[in-house]
């Protein structure tokens, strides 16, 4: 029997053949605002209702209000950018809530640094707890990893912790021990990074699971305890950055993402830098708890700003090449720095269950989903809800391409699916015949960018035709 593939139409991809299956890769653009400069600065302070309640950790949630850690009064706050505060007692007592942050699945994530617990609660405020395996080991830190889980540090327990959105929760041993695991946060790598506060190393951990420990490697640091890395932050430069505040520590750290350190002392001596932070204007920012001063490193004087809005009812996320921009599914925008004249791609990824993107809007580079970058560049990307099936032939839904390629005739059909996110394995492996078109708006009517298959297309048998699909 005959074996044939074509692809035609596909947008900036590139396509292997491998065993009968045909990979490609997509690149898509996002889209980027500056914002003005403003003449005077306004602070306002929203007193929080429960009196002592330390308020610890604070982030922006997918509802894009903010929300924050009570660490002494055992309570999740909301607060709205009009200021409005409501609060949200956690069930365990005396938990101690520390880091929190929006997690991919919508809801906030945080951490009970003595409950031993991780906690989530939806943006309605309905808060469900999950206990880590090993007891005491204070959770401490938190961040989104790159496949969809959350991963965190446990300060006490020296390991790394991974939990699902369905909370189920795995742990991985640190090799040094007592290393005291701190900050923790995803690399442009999609790789997690993290600081060992005793152990004078940052560390790496891929979403298998194995850890790569680097020594900070100056003489200083040879004895646990001396240099006491502390938060850490990734940075638009491409790599991350973190403070050092040990006994032989004052100075700002940065590791590339293949490992290499390098050091930055600061000018104030013993100023025992604490906070650190991207600043919106593509440079580092950090405290100076004993210094007394808010710190800031320059890395990049030529530097554009690209600005990442969603709109739509539906939801995706959006990644960058190179690798800056990782924009999660909530609504709010994303900013990233690049260089001047650089050539940057935005790959835009529908949300599975029914999310499509529909295209680019903004500036006029955006449109096609690369841009070179200049001062100030601002692109849009749509995401739409489409509540019907993703595949048709004729006038017939299907729930999958691959249902709609069983169902289709000896030869001729054209299966049209929408620019969506399908995650199936698809064989064709009957003697017909088929165009398989995908990139349509919700009425199948115009094609407006194209369809993600996460999985596999195998050809079996037969001829298949295949336009405006990108198989990951």
């Amino acid at each position: 029997m005959s074996r044939k593939l074509s692809f035609t139409g596909l947008f900036n991809s590139y396509c292997v053949w491998r065993q009968f299956a045909f990979l490609c890769f997509s690149v898509l653009v996002f889209s980027s605002v500056m914002p003005q400069a403003v003449s005077a600065i306004t602070i306002n302070e929203y007193p929080v209702p429960t009196a002592g309640s330390n308020p610890f950790r604070i982030a922006a949630g997918s509802d894009c209000n903010l929300w924050f850690t009570e660490y002494d009064s055992n309570k999740i706050g909301k607060i709205t950018t009009a200021g409005d505060v409501t609060e949200y007692p956690i069930p365990t007592a005396s938990s101690q809530p520390r880091a929190i942050i929006p997690g991919p699945d919508g809801n906030i994530w945080f951490t009970e640094y003595n409950g031993n617990n991780i906690g989530k609660i939806t943006t309605a405020g309905v808060i469900t707890e999950y206990a880590v395996p090993t007891a005491n080991s204070q959770p401490r830190a938190i961040a989104p990893g790159p496949d969809g889980n959350l991963w965190f540090t446990e300060y006490n327990g020296n390991n790394i912790g991974k939990i699902t959105t369905a909370g189920v929760i795995t742990e991985y041993p640190i090799p040094t021990a007592n290393s005291q695991p701190g900050s923790i946060r995803k690399g442009f790598d999609k790789n997690l990074w993290f600081v060992e506060q005793n152990g004078n190393k940052i560390g790496k951990i891929t979403t298998a699971g194995v850890i790569t420990e680097y020594p900070i490697p100056f003489v200083d640091c040879s004895n646990p305890g001396d240099c006491n890395p502390i938060t850490a932050v990734r940075v638009a430069d491409g790599n991350i950055w973190f403070t050092v505040q040990g006994t032989n520590g004052n100075w700002i750290g940065r590791i590339t993402m293949a490992g290499i350190i390098t050091e930055f002392p600061i000018p104030t001596g013993s100023s025992k830098p604490g906070g650190i932070a991207a600043g919106p204007d593509g440079n580092v920012w950090f405290t100076e708890q004993n210094g007394n001063n808010i710190g800031q490193v320059v890395i990049n004087a030529s530097l554009g700003k690209l600005s990442i809005s969603k709109i739509g009812s539906g939801t995706g996320v959006v990644e960058s090449s190179p690798s800056r921009v990782i924009c999660d599914a909530s609504g709010c925008a994303c900013p990233a720095f690049f260089p001047l004249n650089s050539v940057v791609g935005l790959a835009a990824t529908p949300s599975v269950g029914g999310s499509i993107f529909s295209g680019w809007s903004g500036d006029a580079d955006c449109s096609d989903g690369v841009v070179t970058q200049s001062l100030d560049i601002s692109c849009t990307a749509t995401f739409d809800l489409c509540p019907g099936q993703p595949a048709l032939i004729n006038l017939t839904g299907y729930d999958s391409v691959g249902l709609a390629y069983a169902g289709a005739a000896a030869s001729g059909d054209t299966i049209k699916v929408t620019a969506s996110n399908q995650q199936e394995s698809i064989d064709f492996n009957s003697d017909k015949s088929i165009i398989l078109r995908g990139g349509y708006n919700c009425a199948f009517a115009t094609e407006v960018s194209y369809t993600i298959v996460t999985g596999s297309l195998t050809v079996s048998s037969g001829d298949v035709e295949v336009e405006n699909i990108a198989i990951y």
